[in-house]
């Protein structure tokens, strides 16, 4: 079916109207559904991300609490003297700092367990001079010792610096074969530093809090990293991570984990972006002050949104249905209304081929109805109609048959006494010595009015021929220069005679086209003859021609004459229409109505444009056979 036949246009706009406003209305529905699920989404892991960032920020703090009262403790301030005397007087191997250590061990250890995993006394040298754990950092100086490059050298140098508390990051220490940070605190007696009281803190309870994915769905997961250079260093194991492979780097520059380079950059907020996979989710970022950390609550967006999806598909299934039911009802609609306007089609074609015997049904008293009757009364009307014409147009053939039958019977009738005028014509011319000059203008009266009316009775034998058929034509490739040359040398006695300049623009061209030679001559003479016959004294023609396609050539004749009306050109093809016979200028008024049918039989066209007072251009246009 065409795309512009009712039923597809029916189809069409019951579809546009009945689904149109309802996927719109879908659409933004959806949308704000999504919306919906993403708001929804984003506040509970708001709500999980703020949690957990003050959990650590809480555990941490309480951490820094619990060091700065111990650091302010009676008891340390006299441990760390004492220890700090015996360190450096006797040894750790001395009798006096074993027993110093064993009174004050078990209270120390006590300490411990609320939550730390070793506490260090270090003297203002840098000095390790007590722990609990007495591993290998044990009486080593933090600030050119072994471990002068750790995380406790780090936090105990700061320390000593601002004589405030302080918190390391967490990173592997050696001494423990584990993730560890410190926080340190001086310990002060009336504003003299005895030393700094440390303890060190294990990542498990951190990571417990950050490992901790329920209500994260089988997707979500919470990450923390660390800047690094200039890169985010994930820290602890991540969900989507070979667990053999090193602690992963993402270069702060990346299309990646776009929601931890914004924590990193101690930046809040929330919404959709890519994670370290490169997969898109819904993720809330939060950034760790007290330990320069940037922390991330994700979940994968295909999981988030699995409700959409699903709605999504629900909504699709039902539009699809919905077309299916549109598609049923346009078509039987469609088919009640196109049936009898195809009937009338099929009915049209098979008048137009002349059948005027052919009827439709009529259903219904509907307006296909009401047009259905019409088309069968407008039928009958055409028959009767047609029959009239056909025997007014046999009436007319008869007529045509008959004038085409006179004209020739009578152009051979006169033909013969013509010739026996021309004759006896010529004869007295021969002579015409003897004559007067009143004799002699008679006989050339005689003769010129012989060739006119011969030439008449010609021009009224082609035409007879042309309109009755019998002309046969011998169409061959023609060469346009040599045909013209010589059509020009037939008028040039005229043309010199009105001293006329002939303008040849055709001349070596060396077009061809396919014509039959002598009556494509008969033409170009006789529009030729016009040009000289209706130019002014001392005026010119002018010859041109044009490819216009690729297998068209047009020929054009120019002259300087008076030009044409309106009312003239309109008349300039018919038979017997002399349009400058009251200027006593020679013609049969049938010269162009022949030249136009031999142009038309050639399977050409001929036309004019004139303009009123500076001449006219009669054109030709030819099958184009070859171009040199």
């Amino acid at each position: 079916m065409r795309f512009n036949s009712i039923s597809i246009r029916i189809f069409f706009w019951l579809l546009v109207i009945s689904l149109l406003p309802l996927f719109l209305m879908s659409e933004v529905f959806f949308q704000e559904f999504e919306e919906q699920i993403q708001q929804a989404e984003i506040k509970r892991l708001v709500r999980m991300s703020d949690k957990k960032v003050k959990h650590i920020s809480g555990y941490v703090n309480e951490r820094i609490v619990d060091v700065e009262m111990l650091s302010r403790s009676p008891i340390t301030t006299q441990a760390i003297v004492e220890f700090d005397k015996i360190f450096h007087g006797n040894g750790v191997d001395s009798l006096a700092y074993q027993r110093l250590d064993a009174s004050i061990r078990e209270y120390f250890t006590s300490f411990l367990t609320t939550g730390y995993y070793d506490l260090f006394f270090i003297a203002p040298d840098g000095d390790i001079v007590f722990t609990v754990e007495h591993e290998a950092d044990f009486a080593t100086n933090i600030f050119d010792g072994p471990y002068s490059k750790t995380g406790l050298a780090e936090v105990v140098t700061n320390t000593l610096s601002v004589l405030g508390t302080g918190v390391s990051d967490f990173y592997f220490y050696q001494p423990s074969n584990k993730q560890a940070a410190f926080i340190a605190s001086p310990i002060l007696q009336y504003g003299k530093l005895l030393g700094v009281i440390a303890v060190q803190i294990n990542i498990d309870k951190v990571l417990d809090v950050v490992t901790d994915n329920v209500g994260l769905g089988t997707s979500g997961e919470t990450v923390v990293a660390r800047k690094k250079n200039n890169s985010a260093s994930f820290i602890g194991e991540l969900k989507y991570q070979d667990q053999t492979s090193s602690s992963l780097e993402i270069m702060l520059d990346s299309e990646w984990a776009k929601p931890m380079q914004h924590a990193l950059r101690a930046e809040s907020g929330q919404g959709v972006s890519v994670d370290y996979r490169g997969e898109k989710v819904i993720a809330v970022w939060r950034y760790l002050p007290v330990l320069n950390w940037g922390l991330v609550v994700k979940k994968d967006a295909r999981e988030a949104f699995s409700v959409v999806q699903h709605m999504h598909e629900l909504r699709w299934f039902m539009l699809i249905s919905i077309m299916l039911v549109v598609f049923i009802v346009a078509y039987f609609i469609g088919l009640a209304i196109v049936r009898p306007i195809r009937q009338l089609t099929y009915a049209s074609k098979e008048i137009s081929t002349g059948d005027f015997y052919q009827r439709v049904t009529v259903e219904g008293n509907d307006e296909v109805g009401e047009l259905a009757e019409s088309f069968n009364q407008m039928t009958e009307e055409l028959q009767v109609s047609h029959i009239d014409l056909l025997a007014k147009v046999e009436e007319a053939e008869k007529a045509n048959r008959a004038k085409s039958e006179f004209l020739s019977s009578m152009s051979h009738e006169l033909r013969t006494p013509m010739n026996a005028i021309l004759g006896f014509g010529q004869m007295l011319e021969l002579d015409a010595e003897d004559f007067t000059q009143v004799q002699r203008d008679n006989v050339k009266e005689i003769l010129d009015a012989s060739h006119h009316l011969l030439h008449l009775i010609n021009d009224v034998l082609n035409l007879a021929k042309i309109e009755s058929g019998k002309l046969e034509l011998l169409m061959e490739e023609v060469h346009i220069d040599d045909l013209l040359q010589q059509c020009i040398s037939l008028i040039s006695v005229q043309a010199e005679t009105l001293q006329l300049n002939v303008i040849d623009h055709v001349s070596c061209h060396g077009y061809t086209v396919n014509a039959d030679y002598t009556r494509l001559k008969q033409v170009l003479v006789n529009l030729l003859s016009n040009a000289v016959k209706y130019n002014q004294r001392e005026g010119s023609i002018t010859l041109d021609c044009e490819v216009i396609s690729e297998q068209r050539l047009c020929i054009r004749i120019s002259d300087t004459g008076k030009g044409l009306t309106e009312k003239e050109r309109s008349k300039l093809f018919t038979s017997f229409e002399r349009l400058s016979a009251e200027n006593h200028v020679e013609g049969t008024g049938i010269g162009l109505v022949i030249s136009k049918q031999l142009v038309e039989l050639m399977g050409g066209s001929i036309g004019v444009k004139s303009t009123l007072g500076e001449g006219s251009e009669f054109w030709i246009e030819l099958a184009l056979l070859n171009q040199k």
